[in-house]
């Protein structure tokens, strides 16, 4: 059994530093950790920082930060390097975020090690980055997990239906921050990127990458009648699909025109705020945070129906569906025909909604109490 005073020692694999749902949504968990117990946290990456500011919030927390960098090595000498920091740290508990590479070697390599405790996030319904290998070695590492924390209820099914027990399986859906996302004390940036006050704004956040789908959310946009289209289409982020979106958008007169892409940003309440309703037209998602991010600064949604986004903007705003850009461009349309009062009301209610079950104070104390949980089911804690 664990001394009572040696700090229980938690290590996360995640796959960068990059400014996307999950690397937000753990500098939140990360910056309101529980006093009691004091854990020691440390996260690994996979590939390099996208977004330094990402990496510092959680080296401002304490955290420490190691990178084990999979683009400048052997797969045979990462593997080992990865399996010799674990092994080094002695963890009791590995905790892999996402799927793909750092669920399947994060996992094979804490197994080895000899790491008494396993846990695991899916943060998708399913993810792109899967290789056929990791599809079939998922079963065997699942059976080596204590416990699933994804963050949508649509997961949790699947999991359970690929025969995870539900007594592993706990939702444990993404939240945000009311008092960091509220749109009376958030300060606007149009007057920094150029777009008049009163002008009507879309806007995209996310990484740009082919599951969101940026390529049909643009051409969706052309598909509106021109006199239904937002005065500006503002996105924000960086993938490797921005090649290709700031190809689609040179094409276009219309894009070129009232298209602004501006890259990786720090201020994302300011971007909301700065913005009259968001778009996300993904191929798939867990629960995505940008959702809930908006609707804490009151502004409603266009989206697809994907995972729990139906549950998560009923009441708040428009579904589409996924992969046809003639819904996406109704939604779009229906969006931007809307009095400035519904859409109002529409943002209201779902400020409230957030408020009310996806604030990050309640779901931060579950976030520790399950990894306190598996430590004392193994006598750890």
């Amino acid at each position: 059994m664990q001394a009572m005073n040696k700090k229980p020692k938690l290590t996360f694999v995640m796959t960068s530093f990059i400014i996307g749902g999950a690397e937000r949504q753990w500098t939140q968990y990360m910056s309101q950790r529980p006093a009691s117990p004091d854990w020691d946290v440390e996260i690994i990456t996979l590939m390099p920082a996208k977004a330094d500011s990402i990496e510092q919030s959680f080296i401002d927390s304490g955290i420490k930060t190691k990178l084990v960098d999979r683009t400048t090595m052997s797969f045979p000498k990462f593997l080992w390097i990865l399996f010799r920091e674990i092994q080094k740290r002695k963890p009791d508990i590995v905790h892999t975020v996402l799927d793909g590479s750092t669920a399947t070697w994060g996992r094979i390599c804490a197994i080895v090690a000899g790491v008494p405790i396993i846990m695991h996030s899916d943060r998708n319904l399913k993810s792109p980055m899967v290789t056929p290998l990791q599809n079939r070695l998922r079963p065997y590492l699942d059976r080596f997990t204590a416990r699933f924390l994804p963050n949508a209820q649509a997961i949790a099914d699947m999991l359970i239906s690929n025969g995870t027990p539900a007594s592993k399986v706990f939702v444990m859906p993404n939240s945000t921050n009311i008092e960091r996302f509220n749109p009376e004390t958030t300060a606007s940036l149009r007057e920094s990127w150029g777009i008049p006050k009163d002008a009507k704004v879309a806007g995209y956040l996310g990484a740009f990458r082919k599951a969101k789908r940026l390529d049909l959310l643009l051409e969706a946009m052309l598909l509106v009648p021109e006199d239904k289209r937002p005065d500006y289409l503002v996105m924000a982020g960086m993938g490797t699909e921005m090649d290709d979106i700031k190809s689609r958008i040179e094409a276009s007169d219309w894009l070129k025109k009232h298209c602004v892409l501006l890259g990786s940003i720090d201020h994302t309440p300011e971007f909301l705020n700065s913005i009259d309703y968001l778009l996300l037209m993904s191929d798939f998602e867990g629960l995505p945070n940008v959702v809930l991010e908006a609707m804490a600064m009151e502004k409603p949604v266009v989206a697809t129906a994907v995972s729990d986004v139906p549950t998560l903007i009923e009441g708040c705003g428009i579904l589409v569906e996924p992969g046809r850009p003639q819904s996406m461009a109704a939604g779009m349309e229906k969006m931007f025909s809307l009095p400035e009062t519904e859409r109002k009301a529409l943002g209201a209610f779902g400020r409230q909604k957030i408020m009310d079950k996806y604030e990050i104070s309640k779901s931060n104390a579950t976030f520790w109490q399950h990894h306190a949980e598996v430590m004392k089911q193994k006598g750890r804690l």
